[in-house]
Order: structure tokens, then sequence, then C-alpha cells
């Protein structure tokens, strides 16, 4: 039996090195309805699915029931990919039972963070939080993945806990680590275009309640009103090319 689970292992190990995305998800769907199915099995179809795979969610019973078929020791060994893939998914609910409770991991103390985050568990998330910056204590900048998944989680949290600048701090540090520096720019891009929002709602209703304010015997009789209106205007164009950049229903992500 474990000769038969290490030679598929090998196969699935050498159609994932070259790239043969047909043959390793093929093969790695085959693994996982082998019955019974091991551990490590278990463990590199999921990684390869991840990889490989652009639709994970028709995935999501075979891989569920692969899992439900392990003993209770085995569970233990592969939790961790059950959250890498509910994560994967957007299913925060599911994703929060496979947290592990101590981890030194900075790929699954990121994955956390987002789970608890997306779940408004300020609480939870604040002790993440506190565990990403004591290891970017001790990691080396070398390291790129890990120090980038953990300034991510960083700069996330700051930004739904409403702290804008730390926010901002973190992910201009977090553009510089190839593996997460398209989060950094999209966080950059959203904090300054919801900043430009708010700047152009409060303009223009500054400037509308400073010219309607106004009394020059210069001016003539219904300018203050033009100028208003004009200012009005102009600040709305600025707002409504604004808002699409982080609509309505994302805003929470910036502690609003």
């Amino acid at each position: 039996m474990k000769n038969r689970f290490d030679h598929k292992q090998n196969e699935l190990e050498g159609y994932l090195g070259l790239g043969m995305t047909e043959e390793t998800l093929k093969l790695a769907k085959a693994m996982l309805k082998q019955r019974p199915v091991s551990a490590s099995s278990f463990w590199q179809a999921v990684s390869a699915i991840l990889i490989q795979a652009d639709r994970l969610k028709p995935l999501q019973q075979r891989i569920e029931s692969a899992y439900e078929s392990l003993n209770r020791t085995e569970k233990k060994q592969v939790s961790i990919k059950m959250l890498h893939f509910y994560v994967s998914v957007k299913k925060w609910r599911q994703a929060a039972d496979f947290i592990p409770r101590r981890t030194q991991n900075s790929a699954d103390l990121l994955f956390s963070m987002w789970t608890w985050l997306e779940l408004r568990e300020m609480e939870k998330a604040g002790r993440v939080f506190k565990q990403c910056l004591r290891l970017l204590g001790k990691t080396n900048p070398a390291d790129e993945f890990a120090s980038g998944a953990l300034t991510e989680a960083v700069a996330a949290y700051h930004a739904q806990n409403g702290e804008w600048n730390q926010a901002e701090r973190a992910w201009r540090i977090g553009q510089c680590f190839p593996w997460f520096a398209e989060n950094a720019w999209t966080g950059l891009v959203k904090l300054h275009a919801y900043r430009g929002l708010l700047q152009a709602n409060v303009a223009f209703e500054s400037a509308r309640n400073k010219f309607c304010a106004e009394t020059d015997s210069l001016m003539l009789p219904g300018n203050n009103s033009k100028r208003a209106a004009s200012a009005e205007k102009e600040f709305r164009r600025y707002a409504k090319h604004l808002a699409p950049v982080i609509p309505a229903k994302e805003r929470w992500r910036f502690g609003l």
C-alpha cells in the first residue's frame, strides 16, 4: 500500500514540476478519490490543486470527503491544508475551524488574519497581529515570502482597525516583497482613493457653505451661488470617479 501511494506522489510531483496542469489535476483528483487515502497523499493532492486549479469550488466536496475519510491523527496532520483551501474559496466560517492555536508559520498566520478580519473578529485578529509583530522582529528580511506574508497581515489589520497611517507604512514596505506586492499596491490604491473620496465630499460641502455665506458688495447678485454650484459640481465629479475604486460594500476593510 505504501509503495502504491509513494508511486502516485512521485508521479504527481513530476507533473507539477513540469508544469503539466491537466495531468497534475487529473492525478490529484484520483488520489483524493482513493480509499483509504493517506495523509501524505491528501496533503500533496490538495497542495497541487491549490497551485494548478483555476476553479476550486467544484472540488470542494471531493476534498471534504477525502478529509473525512482520514482518522483523527491524520486529520490533525493535514488540517492546515483545509485552512488553505477554505480561505482560497472564501469559505470563512469553515476556515475558522482550522485556524491553528499556535504556529510560527508566516503563511498560516496570514491566512488566519484574513479569516478573522473577514469574520469581523477583531479581538482574535488582534492576537494574530501581535504574533505577526513578534515574528517580524525575528524574521530575516532576506526571507521575502515570510516577511511579505507577515507585513501583509499587519497592514490588513491596521487598515480594518482604522489605523490608516500605519497601514500605509506597512503596505509601502510590503510592495518590496514580490509574493505580496500586488496585495500592497491594491491596499495603497484603495486607501488613497478613499482618502480622496472623503476629501472631495468635505470640499464640495465646505465650498458650498463658504460661498453661500459670503457677502461681498463688489460681487454681482447670484455670483456666490454660481460659484458654489460650480465647486460642488467639480468635487462631485471627483467623488464619482473615486467611489468605484472602493465600493461601499468593501469599506469595512478600512474600519468604516
